[in-house]
């Protein structure tokens, strides 16, 4: 789960793996874009983000604006207790859908660290959509997790879990 995944570093490794945000941080810790292709800051205050063409998750299924809208409607979500600092930040962001392909986020005021909290695993709605956001927000995913990553997972048990390359990653 994205949202839990600073728990070891194990998690760590398996979410980087798995999950994709609209940004990454480099290993210079710069920002770099990952789903998103490019974004544009107005005003210190407005980010939008255009999604990169092709881009899908481990069933087929393109990502979309409505994903980005969904995964952070989980962080906004007044219920959601579970991870307070990622919390906080996104219940101050007003998130909007421009089309299939673009999301706009209006801040309250200007953050300069931003584009850091972008970089968060992005959820697919069709796959987690019926989940309750309390759920999604602080235990691990039910079933095989489906994500957008470069890896995907072929199988689990209690011991070990085995990847695969995931035939739908450009």
């Amino acid at each position: 789960n994205p949202f839990v995944c600073d728990r070891n570093e194990v998690d760590e490794d398996l979410c980087t793996l798995l999950f994709r945000g609209l940004t990454k941080i480099d290993q210079d810790g710069r920002v770099i874009p990952d789903l998103a292709s490019d974004w544009t800051i107005t005003d210190e205050k407005i980010y939008t983000f255009r999604l990169k063409p092709d881009q899908f998750w481990h069933d087929g299924r393109p990502v979309t604006a409505d994903d980005v809208l969904f995964t952070m409607g989980i962080l906004q979500n007044p219920d959601v207790v579970d991870i307070p600092n990622l919390a906080i930040l996104w219940r101050t962001v007003k998130v909007e859908k421009v089309d299939t392909s673009t999301i706009r986020f209006t801040l309250s005021e200007p953050f300069s660290p931003f584009l850091d909290y972008t970089a968060i695993g992005l959820l697919p709605q069709h796959i987690y959509g019926d989940l309750p956001a309390t759920d999604l927000a602080s235990k691990p995913l039910n079933g095989t997790p489906i994500g957008s990553g470069p890896m995907m997972i072929e199988a689990m048990a209690a011991d070990h879990i085995r990847l695969k390359p995931s035939p739908f990653y450009a």
